[in-house]
Parts: C-alpha cells; sequence; structure tokens
C-alpha cells in the first residue's frame, strides 16, 4: 500500500530530495506523522509565501505551467562587482 503522508513518506527514503521537500512542505500547512490537514496539496500548491527558499520547489503544481514562468516567480538578486573580474590595464597617452 503506497504511504500517503508526505512525512512519513521522507522517514522511508530520507536520501531523497523531493521528499524532503513534500515533507516541509505539508509540515509547514500542518500536517504531522499522524494527521494530515484536510486540503494540505491543494494548500501547498496554492502558497503564496514567496521569500520560502523552497517555493519555486513545492509539489503539487502543474509542471507545465511551471514550466511557462506563469507560477516560478524567482527573482535574480543582484550583488555589486566590487574588485571582481579581471582588471582594466590604464590607457596610456
Amino acid at each position: 500500500m503506497r504511504q500517503s503522508n508526505p512525512i512519513l513518506q521522507y522517514g522511508n527514503k530520507p536520501t531523497s530530495q523531493k521528499a524532503a521537500i513534500k515533507a516541509m512542505c505539508a509540515q509547514c500547512f500542518g500536517c504531522t506523522k499522524n494527521h494530515l490537514e484536510k486540503g494540505f496539496r491543494e494548500s501547498i500548491r496554492d502558497c503564496t509565501s514567496r521569500d520560502c527558499p523552497l517555493h519555486p520547489l513545492r509539489p503539487y503544481i502543474n509542471e507545465k505551467v511551471a514550466c511557462r514562468g506563469q507560477d516560478f516567480h524567482v527573482q535574480p538578486i543582484s550583488i555589486p562587482a566590487q574588485g571582481v573580474g579581471p582588471k582594466r590595464a590604464k590607457k596610456r597617452s
């Protein structure tokens, strides 16, 4: 019989990144080893916590939508380039 609780699934496959992400998202919505919140899959799919580092990786979303970029809202961070990269030679006059 297939286990439907993502937290227990992670316990069975502790090296699986996919199982770890599912378990973390389920736990975030109130699921435990002994209790599953009603509608937790839909809650994870509709999650609006864009500050969560797992948000773009969350399970139960339509992969076709995510691939088109409609649900994958990761903004690149800009890091100021101070003293990074090759130095340019100064022009001599």
